[in-house]
């Protein structure tokens, strides 16, 4: 579930809090130890300065006269016209409640940074989330050798071992522990849907469709979907699995189509590339001001021999539902973590697409 403060500012204030407060502690326990400091104060500066880009850079925003080219045939993408901003979106865009404009290719938006993570910035969101990780396992690696001389030494004398040194690092563990798992979990998920080329609500997205994917009301907007784009109906569509569902004569589901052969137009199939396409060249992945090479307006999708329904992304073409008798409408949709489109930051008033009669 989202987190909203009722003072945004707090989202920042809160992990700066955390991240000097281990800072200080390792500082201060490496001096008494007369340890080298070089490294711990390298890597705090490149996670306050990954820190401040992640803040301060903006996710990207179409240009004020983007329009659609409706002469494009096929269709490759679903036109959505943004009554906020006042100008079509492009593929992958959605306008953000919380800083109240259209962001290119949003993730999500982030109360930790009080910006959203889009096109241009996620390779610094990436890069603070890295930074973090080594530099609070750095500093957790040495408090652990810390807490195992104690327990070495632990016969010895209580007067030799200061208590409120001991009460320092135990405090500072446990607080370093608790930044690897939550970072740790948000760094993966992350990185896992990069890997796929896909945003973190594209991700919902491909959840709330695999969902929803044998379903009848699913089918039946891919069909009309097809019927409209292409001008024929949807031709029978092959699988590479067995397929041993019961239909009845009349379903809209086809019979030999799984999940597993629904092609996600925007992953490359090279894990490697996907990567690239996120967070630019490989040599500029830990560069501070590296970037994507792409303009977050136009994306090399997958080849249309491979995509046998040949949609737009979803291909059941709506990412928005006025339907308050159906319980599966994307406003209201829940994934297995609670979440909801509107947890991620996304406007759902700006979300419908055009009817089909205007496209």
């Amino acid at each position: 579930m989202a987190i909203v403060f009722k003072w945004p500012w707090l989202g920042i204030a809160i992990p700066s809090l955390l991240i000097a407060s281990i800072q200080l502690c390792a500082h201060y326990l490496f001096y008494r130890d007369r340890a080298d400091q070089t490294k711990l104060v390298i890597l705090a500066a490149l996670v306050w300065y990954s820190y401040y880009l992640a803040i301060y850079t903006s996710p990207g925003h179409p240009p004020n006269n983007y329009t659609v080219d409706k002469s494009q045939k096929p269709q490759k993408q679903w036109y959505k016209y943004c009554s906020k901003c006042k100008h079509y979106k492009p593929e992958r865009t959605h306008h953000c409640k919380t800083c109240r404009r259209c962001i290119l290719k949003m993730d999500h938006h982030c109360p930790w940074t009080m910006n959203c993570v889009g096109h241009e910035n996620i390779p610094h969101f990436m890069r603070f989330l890295t930074w973090v990780l080594v530099a609070v396992s750095y500093t957790f690696s040495f408090l652990v050798r810390k807490l195992s001389s104690y327990y070495k030494n632990r016969n010895l004398p209580a007067y030799l071992v200061g208590k409120k040194e001991l009460a320092l690092v135990i405090v500072c563990t446990l607080l370093c522990v608790f930044i690897l798992f939550t970072i740790g979990i948000l760094f993966l998920r992350t990185l896992f849907n990069l890997i796929s080329n896909e945003t973190t609500i594209e991700s919902w997205e491909r959840e709330r469709v695999h969902s929803q994917f044998y379903t009848e009301k699913f089918w039946t907007k891919v069909r009309a979907n097809y019927q409209r784009i292409h001008g024929k109906p949807l031709p029978e569509l092959t699988s590479w699995k067995t397929n041993y569902r019961e239909l009845r004569r009349d379903s809209q589901i086809p019979p030999n189509f799984s999940y597993d052969d629904l092609v996600f137009p925007y992953d490359s199939g090279s894990t490697f590339q996907n990567l690239c396409m996120a967070l630019g060249p490989v040599h500029l992945w830990l560069w501070p001001w590296g970037k994507p090479k792409e303009n977050g307006i136009d994306f090399e999708k997958v080849s249309e021999d491979e995509d046998q329904l040949n949609l737009p992304w979803p291909p059941d073409g709506s990412n928005y539902d006025n339907d308050p008798s159906d319980e599966t409408t994307v406003s209201s949709w829940i994934n297995d973590l609670g979440e909801t489109l509107d947890d991620f930051g996304v406007d759902l008033a700006t979300e419908p697409y055009e009817a089909p009669k205007d496209i």
